[in-house]
């Protein structure tokens, strides 16, 4: 919008050129007259102002930074491989079908709703490229972003239709996949795109972290101490719970400041103050799982009760799971937030690149500002 009011600017004062313009002794003409009626209209300059501003992509930060596909590819992506993993869980213990469905539905629910927000992500960004007043309206854009997390989800929970068959709790567990996807695709929605893209990017890699370190839990809970007594199988647990959140935690807030960070170089800042920007990224992931849990709990309470109903020991085990992964929402939350925060105050001048004495700084200055006046 600057340059189109500059551009604007500077025909005024050159005025018409002299083979265009009039005869100064000629009569005024009558064109000419609607022409000065016309640029005085004080609502044409605000007319002129939004095309021009919406032609030359200043659309407020609704379009999504570069390398949104690449993430929507790997969130889809990442999507796929969870179901495949619980379809081959589920398949190879029949016996054990139900709990382990129950086992790994906060996975599948807490994928489902990353993949809708980065759906949705991605659809309000192309939507903007191409009509940015449309997507300058929260309600549409709104609606665009949960459509598209509801087609992804929709996809998930049809592959579970397909797999599993139709009964009541399969679809039951079908529809609390496409409840995420629609909650994810409202979070897509969010702006500025910058700080949306880098927080889902950093929920990711903590999703894709929690998986890698329990294909090793085992060895690590060898490692924290697990032996044949309850007890210390228990404490070993524990720490391996507490040193997940921690590692997850640091890594939102690192990825998350590292992906806003080089956003901001690529472009404009997409904060207006820099470090609620950061501080919103690297909360993201936590707030993703507090969403999945909240979809998981409420969703699929069918399959988890059915999961608790074949013994008291499972019902205990899955309450202590559920709350575990409550605990471990929270630690990413307020960690990977601390984390980012930090990382960016890192980054900042330090003390020395200021004056040790303001009043020094402003005696120097007062000669300067004598002179200006």
């Amino acid at each position: 919008m600057t340059e189109t009011t500059a551009g604007d600017i500077e025909a005024a004062s050159t005025g018409p050129s002299p083979e265009a313009g009039p005869d100064p002794g000629a009569g005024p003409d009558p064109g000419a007259g609607s022409d000065a009626g016309a640029g005085s209209d004080p609502g044409a300059g605000a007319r002129a102002e939004t095309r021009d501003g919406a032609r030359s992509g200043a659309d407020g930060g609704f379009a999504a930074p570069p390398r949104t596909g690449l993430l929507l590819a790997l969130g889809v992506a990442w999507l796929a491989a969870v179901l495949l993993v619980a379809h081959a869980s589920i398949m190879a213990n029949p016996g054990f079908a139900l709990i382990t469905a129950a086992i790994a539905l906060p996975t599948v629910i807490a994928t489902s709703l990353l993949a809708g927000a980065v759906s949705g992500l991605t659809a309000v960004g192309a939507l903007a490229a191409r009509r940015p007043a449309w997507m300058a309206r929260p309600a549409v854009r709104a609606g665009a972003a949960v459509l598209a997390g509801l087609f992804t989800a929709g996809l998930g929970g049809l592959a579970i239709l397909v797999g599993y068959g139709t009964h009541s709790s399969v679809a039951v567990l079908a529809l609390a996949v496409c409840i995420a996807g629609c909650v994810g695709g409202a979070l897509g929605a969010v702006r500025p795109a910058a700080v949306a893209a880098a927080g889902l990017t950093a929920a990711l890699t903590v999703l894709v972290l929690g998986f890698g370190l329990r294909l090793f839990k085992d060895p690590l809970l060898t490692v924290f101490g697990a032996g044949e007594s309850a007890p210390s199988r228990l404490s070993a647990a524990g720490w391996f719970a507490l040193t997940e959140a921690l590692a997850s935690g640091v890594a939102a807030g690192l990825v998350a400041y590292w992906h806003l960070r080089r956003a901001r170089r690529r472009g404009p800042a997409p904060a207006a103050a820099p470090w609620p920007g950061y501080l919103a990224a690297g909360a993201t992931p936590g707030v993703v799982l507090l969403l999945a849990e909240a979809v998981t709990r409420f969703g699929g309470a069918r399959l988890l009760e059915l999961a608790g109903s074949v013994s008291a020991l499972d019902r205990t085990a899955l309450r202590l799971a559920g709350s575990a992964r409550l605990n471990h929402a929270l630690v990413v939350l307020f960690l990977g937030a601390v984390a980012a925060v930090v990382a960016f105050g890192r980054t900042l001048p330090g003390r020395a690149a200021q004056p040790a004495d303001p009043a020094q700084a402003d005696r120097d200055e007062a000669p300067a500002r004598s002179d200006h006046g």
